[in-house]
């Protein structure tokens, strides 16, 4: 089974249509999706009064603590909503849990910069994310 966070009903559509082929199901929140389709970023529509901001907040909420809640995750690492849904996965579980970034991405406090902590200091890196290190295999 799948869960599919996503502002775009056509994904949707074609996430159900691949993964049914597969004989795998995806789940989705039953929203109006329509809300997200616009030139304009979604705070600048609230922030207009085009869009209305409970409704916004309450579904990236859901959407963001059911990702948390996946075993596997693939996101967009540019995005805020990948990089906290990881977050909390990893927090949640203590373990950073598989995850695969559509977008190449890195994960790192720093890796929607441009930069990898993890790949330049893992002490940084274990002390920017609060995760333990892994065990010395030194004797």
């Amino acid at each position: 089974e799948v869960f599919l966070a996503t502002d775009d009903e056509g994904v949707v559509d074609e996430a159900r249509a691949a993964c049914a082929r597969m004989g795998m199901r995806v789940r989705s929140l039953p929203i109006d999706r329509s809300v997200f389709r616009s030139d304009w970023f979604i705070e600048h529509r609230v922030e207009a009064g085009a869009a209305d901001p409970q409704t916004i907040a309450d579904t990236a909420l859901v959407d963001l603590l059911l990702l948390a809640d996946c075993d596997y995750l693939v996101v967009t690492l540019s995005s805020q909503m990948g990089r906290l849904a990881l977050a909390l996965s990893s927090a949640r579980t203590g373990l950073v849990p598989p995850y695969w970034s559509v977008d190449g991405m890195t994960w790192g406090c720093c890796a929607w910069a441009g930069e990898n902590l993890q790949g330049t200091d893992p002490a940084a890196f274990f002390a920017a994310t609060a995760l333990p290190p892994p065990p010395s295999t030194a004797q």
